[in-house]
């Protein structure tokens, strides 16, 4: 039996087996280069949109500290408050409160255990050498994990607020007051804490509304 061979189609292989190999030099050259340039188009973005997470996980951060508060108060039988203070010192690791402190009523050194709960936003003493009160936790926003976050506290008719103390009851009742010495009112309006990239306009919003736990909003 004898086979016959196409001697055209013979000359043609070697020359579609070229063309089949894989890409030239200058087409990978070409698509390097335009990888490189949709990376660096896209490195910008990346960057905000990184920025724009921590401010977002700061404000979720600073909501889930005053909604635990109000659980905490509620489970306890004791006082709990939030102290905001737009003057306080950079956090650190053996002093760890800041902008955000949290502390529990206690009966203090006069009752049977100094740990006994105490209902009353009014009879504690609030301060951290505060005997009738103790230190719970501590939130700050400027701690570099977060960066650039950058939080101020408003009030019910949007006035910035260097000092708020926000205290739950076990109750169920809500007080604010806006100086260190001042007097506890029901909370009324609805204070907020304003949660901003400083490089950017991405914003964030933590709202106490009075009889509900603090949640987080995209704009006011």
């Amino acid at each position: 039996m004898s086979i016959a061979y196409d001697s055209a189609a013979m000359r043609l292989c070697p020359a579609s087996r070229r063309r089949q190999a894989g890409f030239t030099l200058i087409e990978m050259m070409g698509v390097v280069a335009f990888i490189g340039i949709v990376v660096a188009a896209a490195t910008p973005s990346w960057i905000e949109l990184t920025k724009d997470r921590r401010v977002e996980s700061a404000a979720q951060n600073i909501a889930d500290l005053y909604r635990t508060a109000r659980t905490r108060s509620m489970g306890r039988g004791s006082a709990v408050l939030v102290r905001w203070d737009g003057n306080s010192a950079q956090p650190t690791d053996s002093s760890p409160a800041g902008h955000f402190t949290v502390r529990e009523a206690v009966a203090g050194p006069t009752g049977a255990s100094n740990n006994l709960p105490s209902a009353s936003c009014f009879a504690a003493d609030w301060a951290d050498t505060g005997a009738t009160s103790k230190f719970v936790g501590a939130f700050d926003e400027r701690r570099k994990r977060y960066e650039p976050a950058e939080a101020k506290f408003l009030d019910d008719a949007g006035n910035i607020q260097q000092f708020a103390s926000i205290c739950f009851t076990p109750a169920g009742r809500t007080f604010v007051r806006y100086t260190a010495a001042g007097t506890f009112k029901v909370l009324a309006g609805v204070p907020r804490v304003q949660v901003a990239n400083t490089t950017t306009k991405f914003n964030r919003f933590v709202v106490f509304p009075p009889h509900g736990s603090a949640r987080v909003v995209s704009q006011m």
